[in-house]
């Protein structure tokens, strides 16, 4: 299928003419020091350098530099020729609503790009800022992807870009950083994103305080009672009062976007919980409150992970447990004595030691309609095509998702990514787009990993029993005082946990508008 008729080709090739025509005429007209035309002979003309205005270029399907006729499932009957223009412009723009490629095989409403309040402007964070500076593209460009280039009569245009050999400019999106998505609904493109040059996407979470109601997360165990019986144990009533949390840190490799109608991106990452010290009788231990994670803020790259956080230190009690089953030899003494017996509740038990290694692969479900910040330094390209097509120039390179943060190879994943355009509308950005660190302004909620943890922590207790002194013991039989039981450390380092969010209003993602005033879009 041919995206222009012959009619539209001839119009295309006049317009290009005069254009160039125009121009020509515009830089002697305003070039004072121009007054003829001056002969030069042979050796005269040797001596000059210079540089034209307008360059034309040709990649024959042959050409090693062919990036389409080389790849695999490759045209290898496309060439490219090239209109370039040797200058740097310079462009401050806004766009209320940029849609391309909408309806047809799309599907009606439905467009390859749809884009709400764009702006391009120069690098700056003020309105002021914004508005008396203009991005700087360097040498644009216009190419054809001509379809069998050798022949007059089957010769067909499949694909027309529009780019710059760079960029340097601030694309925004949307008029707010808020909890509603607004800017970007979808694209059709590719676009590697990180937060800054390390290649990571990196940033900061803080949960708020809750309390895990152990009743309706019940934890099951088994307690050594220090005389030979073994106690099965399931909690009743109580709760663990875990206070808010701040700076835990989250990192994983970047990400990009490569699809056609792409609305959000999978950011999936480790979060490392920090230890939760367990209070108990007359511990001390503050009910709330807030801690900060012992690393280095300002640089996340350099976190060290055999750095000690600070504990986070919960009051844990008093719970309630009923006995589920008892074992040893020694049952049957304790169920003479008529409290420490299956079915008996323990009441005023206190849990004492930490909650360790805690780590939960969160996947963030991130729409695009978040991120509104797009410093721009790259080559960069707007192109329609009728088919899949592998532009000169365009990336191939080795995929940074396929190494793990620890060195590790994740096979599962391919080794190359490649910037190949598909059929209709395509944005496209050679170089990685640095988003800062992607912090979420509210705090995140960990409830949905309750059912985890009790589930985890109930299998290291059966694991590994936790203690109870003979005083407690005493305790639990005569039915007074406390109950203190010392589970040590509960190391959930093979129990890894598993949280799901979306839409996270992110930090980095403020930005002044590229307009006067208070408006919002101009």
């Amino acid at each position: 299928m041919d995206i222009c008729n012959r009619k539209t080709i001839k119009t295309t090739i006049v317009v290009l003419a005069l254009t160039v025509f125009f121009l020509s005429v515009s830089c002697f007209a305003n070039d004072e020091k121009v007054s003829s035309l001056i002969q030069l002979d042979d050796t005269e003309l040797s001596e000059v350098k210079g540089q034209a205005l307008m360059s034309l270029s040709y990649i024959a399907p042959t050409d090693m530099t062919n990036l389409e006729t080389k790849r695999v499932d490759g045209d290898k009957n496309i060439g490219f020729y090239k209109l370039g223009l040797e200058a740097e412009l310079q462009l401050n723009a806004n766009i209320k609503k940029l849609q391309l490629g909408c309806g047809g095989v799309n599907g009606a409403g439905a467009c390859d790009i749809d884009i709400d309040n764009l702006s391009l402007s120069g690098l700056a964070n003020t309105n002021t800022g914004r508005v008396s500076s203009s991005a700087k593209i360097t040498n644009p460009f216009i190419e054809f992807a001509i379809k069998n280039p050798n022949s007059a009569s089957t010769r067909s245009i499949a694909g027309v870009r529009l780019s710059a050999e760079n960029v340097i400019g601030l694309l925004t999106a949307g008029t707010e950083n808020s909890t509603s998505p607004n800017g970007i609904n979808n694209i059709s493109g590719f676009m590697r994103i990180q937060s800054d040059q390390s290649g990571y996407i990196y940033g900061l979470a803080n949960t708020g305080a809750q309390k895990m109601d152990v009743a309706k997360y019940p934890i099951t165990g088994k307690i050594n009672s220090g005389v030979g019986a073994v106690l099965s144990i399931q909690t009743e009533r109580g709760e663990l009062s875990i206070p808010a949390m701040q700076g835990i840190p989250f990192i994983r490799n970047g990400v990009t976007v490569n699809g056609n109608r792409v609305s959000a991106i999978p950011l999936k990452a480790t979060l490392d919980i920090p230890s939760i010290q367990l209070g108990w009788l007359n511990s001390g231990y503050p009910a709330s409150g807030r801690t900060q994670y012992d690393y280095a803020v300002e640089n996340p790259i350099d976190w060290n992970p055999n750095k000690v956080p600070i504990l986070v230190q919960t009051l844990g009690g008093p719970l309630s447990a009923k006995i589920t089953g008892c074992q040893g030899i020694t049952c049957l003494f304790t169920n003479i004595m008529g409290t420490v017996r299956v079915g008996a509740v323990l009441n005023n038990a206190y849990l004492k030691g930490n909650i360790t290694n805690m780590s939960a692969d969160v996947t963030i479900n991130q729409g695009l309609g978040y991120i509104h910040y797009l410093p721009i330094n790259s080559a960069f390209s707007l192109s329609l095509q009728s088919q899949s097509i592998k532009w000169p120039g365009s990336y191939i390179g080795a995929n940074p998702e396929r190494i793990n943060l620890d060195g590790s190879v994740n096979n599962s994943v391919p080794a190359t990514i490649s910037d190949v355009a598909r059929r209709g509308w395509w944005m496209s950005f050679s170089d990685p787009i640095d988003l800062g660190s992607v912090n979420p302004t509210d705090d995140i909620n960990i409830e949905p990993l309750f059912p985890q943890i009790s589930t985890q922590v109930s299998t290291y207790l059966n694991n590994n029993p936790a203690s109870i002194g003979i005083g407690s013991l005493i305790n639990a039989v005569l039915g007074v005082g406390n109950i203190q039981v010392s589970s040590t450390d509960i190391n959930l380092k093979q129990y890894p946990l598993n949280l799901t969010l979306s839409n996270l209003k992110l930090n980095g993602q403020n930005f002044a508008p590229n307009c006067y005033g208070s408006l919002k879009f101009c």
